[in-house]
């Protein structure tokens, strides 16, 4: 599927209702570009975040976190200091 748009003189880029209404996009939503080999790639900046914590959760161990661990460990150091 393709649309066709155009870059205004001040630089900014219409996108055709019907896509927006198809990746539903809201005013003022912000929006991540890059490029790569293809052109310029528009994505959703929630999308790209909820990707990135996908990929983080991915590689979380069962179990307690760090944070709860070094806490733990301190509370022994200050018990022991005491």
């Amino acid at each position: 599927m393709q649309y066709r748009t155009h870059i205004s003189e001040n630089g900014r880029i219409s996108i055709p209702a019907p896509l927006r209404k198809m990746l539903h996009l809201q005013p003022k939503e912000a929006l991540l570009l890059s490029v790569n080999d293809r052109g310029i790639c528009i994505r959703p900046s929630a999308d790209v975040i909820r990707g990135v914590q996908a990929a983080f959760a991915e590689r979380l161990q069962d179990g307690p976190y760090l944070s709860e661990e070094r806490i733990a460990e301190r509370h022994l150091e200050v018990a022991r200091d005491e």
